[in-house]
């Protein structure tokens, strides 16, 4: 997914040409689709921005395209397929990660969950039912000016899968008392992820 407000920079268009030729054969298969956000997209960011969490103007206008290209991106992508899992271009993965959590979703199937956590690193490694994205992208919609995509989903999770009655330290508590570890038993170093099911 390519989330740029102009696509007409020499830079974009390099870019992309590399992707495609390199690629191919990925594109050819279905394996892999190529997609640009429309910069039209964009004219929704506001022009003056109410700074929030000290952060600065720069910072807020950076937070809100993100999250602006992660409400596209998890609308567009929820679609595709049974289960969406957030990644970024500049993560590296263990080895047969993929074939891992397939066969742990498998695991699980039949037993209620929300969330699930492949990665500590922000809102990058979480997986979710296509069906429930629309939760998060519902929540990204109303608060995009104000708080970053991660924060946003803690604060979705946090109302799905924890009591009102209690406070902040009792729900981490909680979650934390719900957090197992999956062995990756296709590693010889048994690489560990961790995960959040409700």
């Amino acid at each position: 997914m390519f989330a740029t407000p102009d696509t007409s920079t020499d830079a974009f268009k390099k870019l992309s040409n590399s992707v495609i030729f390199t690629y191919a054969n990925k594109i050819e298969e279905g394996l892999l689709e190529v997609a640009i956000i429309p910069p039209k997209w964009y004219e929704s960011q506001p022009e003056s921005i109410r700074p929030t969490f000290g952060d600065s103007k720069q910072r807020m206008q950076w937070r809100i395209k993100q999250n602006l290209d992660y409400f596209y991106l998890m609308n567009y992508g929820r679609q595709k397929a049974d289960y969406y899992m957030h990644l970024e271009d500049d993560i590296w993965t263990t080895p047969k990660y993929a074939r891992t959590i397939l066969n742990y979703l498998q695991l699980k199937e039949g037993r209620p969950w929300f969330s699930m956590h492949f990665s500590t690193l922000g809102f990058i490694g979480k997986l979710f039912r296509s069906e429930d994205v629309k939760i998060i992208t519902n929540a990204i919609a109303s608060y995009y000016k104000y708080k970053p995509v991660d924060w946003i989903f803690l604060d979705v999770e946090r109302s799905i899968t924890c009591s009102p009655e209690y406070n902040a330290d009792q729900c981490n508590h909680s979650r934390r008392s719900k957090q197992k570890q999956v062995i990756d038993k296709y590693n010889k170093e048994s690489r560990r992820m961790d995960r959040i099911e409700l």
